[in-house]
């Protein structure tokens, strides 16, 4: 295993422990026909995205809102297709706020009217 990828299985163990997106477990494509296609999406909770899709890797020139449910399948219907045209999509999920720290302590140090403060935020869980 590689640096970049312990790097990457840390990184996305400390989002889905940050609850900063919703992690999707399953895609599926099915019910192909040649104008029309659905997309089954499986999430691990609820929360809002949007499917893009278009005809070039890349360029997403349709949306379509979708509101993932815990562990339940969602279907998304793609119509109005052309045959003979490739189609591509993306799954984006719509930004997640995080709740402002209960009880933030901050301590200043140093000399009043001389010290530059820096910032650090750690999630403690």
């Amino acid at each position: 295993m590689s640096g970049y990828n312990v790097f990457m299985g840390l990184a996305v163990k400390a989002l889905k422990e940050l609850r900063a997106f919703t992690l999707i477990n399953k895609v599926q494509v099915t019910n192909l026909t040649v104008s029309s296609a659905d997309i089954l999406i499986t999430a691990s909770e609820d929360g809002e995205a949007r499917l893009e899709y278009g005809d070039k890797p890349g360029s997403y020139y349709e949306s379509i809102p979708v509101s993932l449910q815990k562990d339940t399948e969602v279907s998304v219907s793609l119509t109005g297709l052309t045959a003979d045209i490739d189609y591509y999509f993306r799954i984006i999920q719509d930004d997640v706020l995080l709740d402002t720290p209960e009880n933030l302590v901050v301590t200043p140090q140093g000399t009043e009217g001389t010290t530059v403060y820096g910032y650090k935020v750690s999630a403690i869980k």
